[in-house]
């Protein structure tokens, strides 16, 4: 009936490549794919969608492990990129959301909630020169109620609006 059951090979119209498991025609259990951009995935299958756990190392040189949904990062999974970027914490539909921890090329770590891929809600600044800030975010940038610690000791607690102390 020319229906691929079993382990196979797919080379679909865009030229990406399907090695693994296939139930009714569709890649279904473990598999893996080569996009035709380069990109790769290889990890679970449902019904001819990437959905569960598995590991996606994109054209970009960005690499995420972790669980997916639709194929997009779903769950709690962890993402790096070739600058020394990471991110490790929870996404919703492709977007950083719930908790996690960032650490940036320069060193500094966030670690607190994100709202739509953003820093927003709490959440803990440690800059590599030494600065600390404790407190609220939102859209991104410090604003509300927080503590801010200086390399040299001086601490502010109070409000700060876009990281800008008030008082």
């Amino acid at each position: 009936d020319g229906e691929i059951r079993g382990q196979g090979r797919a080379v679909f119209p865009d030229q990406s490549v399907y090695e693994g498991a296939f139930v009714a025609g569709r890649p279904q259990g473990t598999g893996s794919i080569t996009f035709a951009d380069g990109s790769t995935f290889e990890g679970d299958w449902v019904e001819g969608r990437i959905e569960g756990n598995g590991t996606a190392i994109y054209s970009n040189g960005v690499t995420y492990t972790g669980a997916f949904r639709n194929a997009l990062h779903h769950g709690t999974g962890v993402m790096t990129g070739p600058n020394d970027y990471r991110y490790e914490g929870d996404w919703v539909d492709g977007v950083k959301q719930g908790t996690g921890t960032i650490t940036y090329p320069d060193g500094a770590t966030y670690t607190g909630q994100f709202v739509g891929g953003v820093r927003s809600g709490t959440g803990r600044l440690e800059m590599a020169d030494g600065v600390i800030y404790d407190g609220a975010w939102a859209e991104g940038q410090i604003n509300g109620e927080g503590t801010l610690t200086q390399p040299n000791g001086d601490v502010y607690s109070g409000t700060l609006v876009n990281g800008q102390r008030q008082g």
